[in-house]
Formats: structure tokens, C-alpha cells, sequence
């Protein structure tokens, strides 16, 4: 099973990729994955300056909590040129309002967003409250043509 020690890995290779435009990592089922592991992707992501395209699956991940994914924001923060983000967390118990807070606060400055998917299906503890944070995120981006947002239970 991939664990922390393997993204690790992938992430300082990431870093010295910085001419990548386009990502595409799947780690649904990944239940070795915890905390530091995403906290070593995010930090390799941000320095990738050119990245156009982020597609990210932690699906049905137990081990990933609500301050980990206040990493994933200060590395949105820095991809300027983002133009398509697919964030995939299915399943992930632990998100909850104050995920999407966070993230919304990421989603905040990516002017060149042009297409938003955002999964959170069976996540039980989003709401109202954590739905109005990506709402509020959205206003600023102008350049967006797609938008997918699931919520589903």
C-alpha cells in the first residue's frame, strides 16, 4: 500500500519538475496516507509555478484531517496559473466546514481558475456553513466556465 514515505518521494521529485503544467494523482484507498504526507505534497505543489492542471484523489481516506487540508490552500495560494482543479475527497470523514473554510481561502486569488470539480460526496459533516465558503470564493473568479460541486450524501 502507498504510505507517507512514497508521496515523500513523489514530492521531492515533484519539485524538481518545474516545467510540469499538468497533474493527475490518485491515492483513493491510500489509508497509509496521513497527515505529513499530504503535508509534503502541498509544499512540493506550490513551488510549481507553471502548473495550468491539479487533479487530486484522497478518497475514502480516514487519515487526513481538517489542518492538513489548511495546507492544500496555501498551495493553491501560489499557482497563479491554475487554470483547472479537481479536488476529489469522497468518503473522508473528517471533512468538515471548517475543510471547506480552508479551502475556500486557497480558491481565493485563482483568477485564471477557468474549470472548479470538487467531490466531498458522504462527507456527513459538511453543511449549510461549509457550502456558503465555497460559495463566497467563488465570487471572484471570472474567468471560470465550469463548475461541479458534490455534496451528495
Amino acid at each position: 500500500n502507498i504510505s507517507d514515505k512514497s508521496l515523500k518521494y513523489l514530492s521531492q521529485t515533484l519539485i524538481k519538475s518545474t516545467c510540469l503544467q499538468s497533474i493527475n494523482l490518485n491515492f483513493a484507498g491510500c489509508e497509509e496516507i496521513t497527515d505529513q504526507g499530504f503535508e509534503d505534497l502541498g509544499q512540493s505543489l506550490q513551488r510549481l509555478r507553471l502548473l495550468k492542471s491539479l487533479n487530486l484523489n484522497f478518497g475514502f481516506n480516514k487519515n487526513i484531517t481538517n489542518d492538513d487540508r489548511g495546507n492544500l490552500p496555501k498551495c493553491l495560494q501560489k499557482l497563479h496559473s491554475l487554470q483547472s482543479l479537481n479536488l476529489d475527497f469522497p468518503g473522508c470523514w473528517l471533512t468538515t466546514d471548517e475543510s471547506l473554510g480552508n479551502l475556500s481561502k486557497g480558491l481565493e486569488g485563482l483568477n485564471c481558475l477557468k474549470s472548479l470539480k470538487v467531490n466531498f460526496l458522504s462527507c456527513w459533516d459538511i453543511t449549510d456553513k461549509g457550502l456558503n465558503y465555497i460559495s463566497e470564493s467563488l465570487k471572484e473568479m471570472t474567468a471560470l466556465h465550469d463548475i461541479i460541486l458534490n455534496f451528495s450524501l
